[in-house]
């Protein structure tokens, strides 16, 4: 079936040029939800999931994009024309900027904002909770992360026909954010909505933990939470989470091999659920990828430069900075405050309503 192409028109463009400067002489960061694609953003999580559906391959043969499905697949408050066109493919993408978004919109800051602060929510991203201290945080973290990787795994594979197989009827209500119409319950599928979650968490292991220099094992877990509170002590709480490292658009030095093994490691364990095989060896073969690449690497300090990190020690050399690849220099500021929030709200219903036609 031929997908018919998204475009933006000539005044959403403005808008988000506007939005960006605005944001920027404001002075102040944008919230985290910006890693996944919006018209103000870059889907970094949707290109990572949609690199690891291409290695892996889908579980069961797609059913056709018709009906209720083909109106979801128009009505999502994102591009996707980089999405496969069937009800698989939209799933992953809505289940991988779920963590991010909830059922809001990705423009919808206070309601973002509310979201990422979330003090029992960090393990969804991989970040420390504010009970995670010292080095002993780091490991609690990175166990926090795993679990919640593996119970959204668990779900995916609950979901299931008698071959283990993701069947067409399988599915589930969720809300997500349309647009023009807000926040509506929507059916998808229930075993790829839930490997989109996992895979969330997962890639972000790889923007908000400094690992070991074979990307392998986290060394340091980041915190936001505590941060964004003005409570954070670096010794105690470990490091700041730095926006630039969400940045996917951006040619850094440091942010290739780090991509590379996001995306490895998503289709990786993305490939052990979707392979042929009875539900006890994909869930084995999906908590051998989990362990492989969020398990803690013990004796990391800021001694040793967090085990040689090379993510940290570039960061601190070439991290993006400026506002071409982030809302502000890193290290500037926490969520965003009342002048930037104006900004932002200001420009909403502009870049709402200029953003893109439906597709016919």
């Amino acid at each position: 079936m031929g997908r018919p192409p998204k475009r933006w028109r000539p005044a959403a463009r403005a808008a988000l040029a506007l939005l960006a400067v605005a944001a920027h002489a404001a002075g102040e960061r944008g919230a985290e939800a910006y890693s996944v694609e919006s018209s103000a953003s870059d889907g970094c999580h949707e290109r990572f999931a949609r690199e690891a559906l291409s290695t892996a391959g889908y579980a069961a043969v797609p059913p056709p994009l018709s009906g209720d499905d083909f109106d979801l697949y128009n009505a999502v408050d994102f591009d996707t024309s980089q999405v496969d066109d069937n009800v698989y493919a939209l799933s992953l993408a809505l289940g991988v900027r779920s963590n991010d978004v909830g059922d809001n919109s990705p423009l919808a800051i206070g309601q973002s904002i509310a979201l990422h602060n979330d003090p029992g929510g960090q393990a969804a991203h991989c970040l420390r909770s504010a009970a995670d201290d010292f080095e002993e945080g780091d490991a609690s973290a990175a166990a926090a992360c795993r679990a919640f990787v593996e119970e959204e795994i668990g779900a995916a594979l609950d979901a299931a026909d008698a071959e283990g197989l993701p069947a067409p009827q399988l599915r589930e209500e969720v809300a997500v954010s349309l647009l023009y119409q807000g926040s509506r319950e929507v059916p998808v599928s229930t075993f790829y909505y839930h490997a989109g979650r996992a895979l969330h968490a997962l890639q972000d292991s790889f923007a908000h933990c400094w690992r070991t220099p074979d990307r392998a094992a986290i060394a340091e877990v980041a915190n936001w939470v505590e941060y964004v509170a003005g409570k954070i002590d670096e010794e105690r709480d470990g490091p700041r989470h730095d926006s630039a490292a969400d940045e996917c658009a951006c040619s850094r030095p440091w942010g290739e091999p780090t991509y590379e093994a996001a995306v490895t490691a998503s289709a990786e364990l993305l490939a052990a659920i979707s392979r042929p095989a009875p539900r006890a060896a994909r869930e084995e073969a999906a908590r051998e990828v989990i362990a492989a690449w969020l398990s803690h690497a013990p004796g990391c300090t800021r001694d040793n430069g967090f085990c040689a990190s090379p993510d940290l020690a570039d960061l601190a050399e070439n991290g993006c900075g400026g506002w071409g690849c982030s809302m502000a220099a890193p290290g500037t500021g926490g969520a965003p405050g009342p002048a930037a929030t104006a900004v932002l709200g200001a420009l909403l219903a502009i870049v709402l309503t200029a953003r893109r036609g439906k597709k016919r």
